[in-house]
């Protein structure tokens, strides 16, 4: 028998298998053309994932990999009238791909650091400047960039540190399971008011079991959130109010030209205007930074249901900057494809699913992919733009899964799962960004 040109023993790969499973039927998958083993869901002696691990450690050092999985209806139906009175699972083996072990150039990864840092800039000055934010709470004026350039240096820092302490957290669990990965690659996005798509990891090794590829996933977006709490938490707190006619009078400052009239025209406009929806999170928030304020709006807040408000709150940078980090943790988080949320649905789901016959021919849907399109059709909602960046990074809807992918995560992961759903509720925007993006 041949893989890519290489002998390799069946009857040793089958050997290799019963020391820990009974196998019941191997064969030449049709498909694949990969050796296929059905084997009995117990094993022999040891606890599942645990004799997986002793299989897949001595077919290490033939330089093949096994691929624990439910069978398939196609496989299903090579054991006959068995199949009914036992539970299996199948083994596939696939040559091992060697692993490219060269020092890792960092290059590309600090120019696109610089790349994304400066779009950070631009786009955060663009929407500071002409879409009506403002950011300096009428302390400081406008008419130099050179004023603007702390708050700018503050708003882009606060994003990459989320952003990059996310991927770290990606990092630490890869590690932490001795699975090699890469240095982040941020990704610019010269669009106001993001400024970037965020970053990513390339993984350079397969995930043993769903234990693994469950931290892995949570580990980013767990540390990607803390930080953004704490990003926002500090935006808030310099958050002041202003009077409206303290910024009206300070509107004129800036456009003595223009009368009274026209600039409280403005701002009725500003705050009438299409506006980017918050986050849940927000809201929890709001009572303890801003008591007594009844509405909440993204440029403004208002104490009286009047054309132009007593009171205005425009957002600190920081607290926008962790809107920006809410927005892209929550796009990432969403169960779809490999995106983190993918890795988390497919470790917690599997490839459990069910069984529907197309034209006679029994097909298997995967959970995993079901909630996954739901999560696409939401991301396309809330912009087609961001739809068909994620369907790029996401490289598809399809997830291969880890080697093991029948052991059940452990409990104190499916707690952490429900974790990971609350900060996906409270990191979610209540709205669309169609009009903006």
């Amino acid at each position: 028998m041949y893989f890519q040109n290489k002998p390799y023993d069946f009857y040793q790969i089958r050997q290799i298998i019963e020391t820990e499973f009974f196998s019941e039927r191997e064969f030449i998958h049709p498909i694949t053309q990969t050796p296929t083993f059905l084997i009995l869901s117990e094993p022999k002696i040891k606890k599942l994932g645990d004799a997986f691990d002793s299989v897949l450690e001595k077919f290490a050092d033939i330089n093949l990999l096994p691929f624990l999985r439910t069978p398939t209806p196609l496989e299903l139906d090579l054991l006959g009238e068995d199949i009914e009175k036992r539970k299996y699972y199948s083994i596939l083996i696939v040559p091992k791909i060697e692993e490219d072990i060269r020092p890792e150039n960092i290059k590309i990864n600090i120019i696109l650091f610089f790349c994304t840092l400066i779009s950070v800039f631009f786009a955060a000055w663009v929407y500071f400047i002409f879409l009506g934010a403002d950011p300096l709470n009428v302390n400081t004026q406008f008419n130099s960039i050179f004023k603007l350039l702390p708050i700018l240096i503050a708003y882009g820092l606060s994003i990459l540190s989320i952003l990059g302490l996310h991927e770290l957290g990606h990092m630490a669990a890869c590690r932490m399971h001795k699975t090699r990965t890469s240095w982040p690659y941020f990704i610019p996005l010269p669009i106001p008011p993001l400024g970037t798509m965020g970053a990513i990891i390339k993984q350079k090794g397969l995930v043993k079991n769903r234990n693994e590829l469950f931290d892995i996933g949570l580990f980013g977006p767990l540390v990607g959130f803390l930080v953004t709490c704490i990003v926002l938490s500090v935006g808030l707190f310099l958050t002041k109010p202003i009077t409206t006619a303290d910024y009206v009078t300070f509107m004129n400052i800036l456009y003595p030209f223009l009368p009274r009239e026209i600039i409280e025209l403005y701002v009725l406009v500003l705050l009438t205007s299409p506006q980017l929806p918050l986050m849940p999170i927000f809201y929890v928030l709001d009572p303890i930074f801003f008591p007594g304020i009844l509405t909440y709006n993204f440029y403004a807040r208002s104490i009286a249901p009047i054309p132009l408000p007593d009171v205005i709150i425009f957002f600190h940078p920081l607290a926008f900057a962790a809107w920006v980090g809410l927005l892209l943790s929550a796009l990432n988080m969403l169960p779809f494809g490999q995106l983190d949320g993918g890795h988390v649905a497919r470790a917690v789901f599997g490839d459990k699913g069910f069984t529907i016959n197309i034209n006679g021919i029994p097909r298997r849907i995967e959970f995993y992919k079901i909630i996954g399109l739901i999560s696409l059709g939401i991301i396309f909602y809330i912009s087609p733009v961001f739809g068909f960046i994620v369907l790029v990074l996401s490289r598809g809807i399809s997830h291969p899964g880890p080697l093991n992918d029948v052991s059940p995560i452990s409990k104190r992961r499916k707690f952490f799962f429900f974790i990971f759903l609350t900060m996906i509720v409270l990191s979610f925007p209540l709205g669309t960004l169609w009009v903006f993006f």
